[in-house]
Formats: C-alpha cells, structure tokens, sequence
C-alpha cells in the first residue's frame, strides 16, 4: 500500500511540475496585457487624450473645483464660502506648490497645513480623472 501511495505522490509532483502548456492556453494572452488591454481602452473611453490640455470644473461636497492642465503644467483650485463668516476661501495648486487666499489675499500657511491643503485639493481632482493618472 505503500508503495501504491508513494508511487501516486510521485505521479502527482511530476503532473504538477510538467510545464508544457495545454493548446487551449498557448492561445491566452497573458496577464499583463489583458491588464493593459482594458487601461488602454479606459484611458481612450474616458478621453484621456483632451485632459493633457483641458479645464475641467465641477462642484464636490460643497466646494467648487477648478483642474487646468497644460502639458506638464497644471493649476487646481478649490473655491468655497465660509457658511458663518461668508469668506471665500481659494486653494491654488500649482508645479510649484500651494497658496491660500482668504476674500483675495494671499494668507501664510505652516508647512503641514500647506502639506495637508495640497494633499486634499489634488486626490480629489486625482480621483475625479480617474482612469488619466494610471
């Protein structure tokens, strides 16, 4: 019984090592460009190709979004008004990094908070482009 065992194991190790492929699988593409198929064909459905040059507003939880993109340059803003104080609020991003205007003056930020401002205002224009980044 044993040697029955032992002699199925073997069988068993052998079948699942053997590498050569069935002929249905020769003919599958592989992962990779399957994966690639479908982003390539995200990025053409979404019109990837016009967002290198565009302006693209839209309104996102209470706030107004700007995204101006010019090649490799880019400006995103976030607009909104204080509900209490009626202060409009402008968030711009730029290559070169993120200023605050309070009612149209420039207002100094700590580096964390500029960190933290920059942060927001991009992953909601990231993921409003969303499949453009990938």
């Amino acid at each position: 019984m044993r040697i029955v065992l032992g002699l199925f194991f073997v069988l068993l190790i052998y079948a699942a090592c053997n590498q050569a492929a069935a002929p249905d699988q020769a003919q599958t593409p592989p992962i990779s460009d399957t994966a690639q198929y479908v982003l390539d064909q995200a990025l053409l459905r979404h019109g990837s190709a016009l967002i290198d040059t565009s302006r693209i507003a839209f309104d996102f939880r209470d706030r107004h979004y700007i995204a101006i993109r010019n090649g490799g340059r880019f400006q995103y803003e976030r607009i909104w008004t204080d509900t209490v104080t009626k202060a409009i609020t402008r968030d711009v991003l730029t290559n070169k990094g993120l200023t605050r205007e309070v009612n149209g003056r420039v207002t100094p930020l700590s580096a964390k908070d500029s960190s933290a401002y920059a942060n927001s205002v991009n992953s909601v224009i990231y993921f409003a482009l969303l499949p453009y980044f990938l």
